[in-house]
């Protein structure tokens, strides 16, 4: 939602959005199966200091995975 975008650089809420691109991450397995999720990841722009960002809260950036399915590995590491 607009109303939710924050600058991660100057904390302002005065954020457009700038398009986006398709992200693709493995998440949870459901049984045996891998699961992906494609979503759209909006690029942004922050009109106060003028910091570009992506936002993908479920997923850190640069990595093809989702939190889920790190903290499920390092569970299953523990076995």
């Amino acid at each position: 939602k607009p109303d939710q975008l924050v600058c991660p650089a100057c904390h302002s809420a005065h954020v457009i959005r700038k398009g986006g691109r398709e992200r693709t991450l493995q998440t949870v397995p459901i049984g045996l199966k891998p699961v992906f999720l494609v979503t759209e990841v909006p690029k942004c722009e922050c009109k106060t200091c003028g910091a570009k960002f992506e936002v993908a809260p479920f997923a850190s950036a640069y990595v093809h995975y989702t939190e889920k399915l790190a903290a499920y590995a390092d569970v299953l590491s523990r076995v």
